[in-house]
């Protein structure tokens, strides 16, 4: 896959960022997304320098337009080192194909049917883990579904994924921070990051859970574990 281009986008409703439905297409013929992911932390610092003057501009434009949460305590120093960043890669490409590819899981279908797929095949479980596939629902609908790749946990209620697609836009978005908003620190409320304007989403979307790139035992079903214990 080659970079084409990193930018922000600037159609984007400021009511906020609604869920595509994440079908299944086929996918893209291209070197594969695999090796894109494994180059990623290599990839990453280019794609930042190709970012041109307008791109900028319209990023701090975002961040003057949209509003701002109040900032959470420790926010600043937790996330100093993400670097969240939008990659258009010349074609459209759906959150199913790429989370497939990204994290080796092989699930075929729409993004709001994973959870339900992977029972009985791979592991299920409440508590985040890196290579894993994050399964969100649609805002306030469960129609339409999502699929993150689950890339670096931050803490017990953050972590940060790859994933494409969030914007409706077909576009993918690298290091994107995902916290966790469940009473229960169970991972079933979260709100996401919005890249244009840099900060955590407004929404709370709900989310099944997290499938594990490990395939059950035969004649096993697939594990659900328990909330994690919060520590913060």
């Amino acid at each position: 896959m080659r970079a084409t281009a990193l930018n922000y986008i600037a159609v984007l409703s400021l009511s906020g960022i609604g869920l595509a439905g994440c079908e299944t297409i086929q996918a893209v013929s291209s070197p594969s997304l695999v090796d894109f992911a494994a180059q990623r932390s290599e990839t990453a610092p280019e794609l930042a320098a190709i970012s041109t003057d307008e791109d900028q501009a319209v990023s701090r434009r975002w961040a003057s337009l949209a509003p701002r949460p109040k900032p959470e305590t420790g926010d600043a120093a937790l996330l100093a080192n993400i670097q969240p960043q939008i990659l258009n890669t010349g074609r459209p490409l759906q959150c199913v194909p790429f989370a497939r590819d990204a994290s080796g899981i092989e699930i075929r279908g729409d993004a709001k049917n994973w959870w339900r797929l992977a029972a009985g095949k791979y592991a299920r479980s409440r508590r985040p883990q890196e290579g894993s596939v994050f399964v969100m629902k649609g805002y306030q609908t469960s129609r339409r579904g999502h699929v993150a790749v689950v890339r670096q946990i931050l803490d017990t209620r953050t972590i940060v994924v790859d994933h494409a697609n969030w914007g409706n836009d077909g576009q993918i978005y690298l290091s994107a921070p995902v916290r966790d908003e469940s009473p229960k620190n169970d991972w079933s409320q979260v709100r996401v990051w919005f890249t244009p304007a840099d900060q955590l989403g407004r929404r709370i979307y709900r989310a099944k859970g997290f499938i594990l790139p490990t395939t059950t035992l035969a004649g096993g079903s697939s594990a659900v574990m328990g909330p994690l214990s919060s520590r913060n």
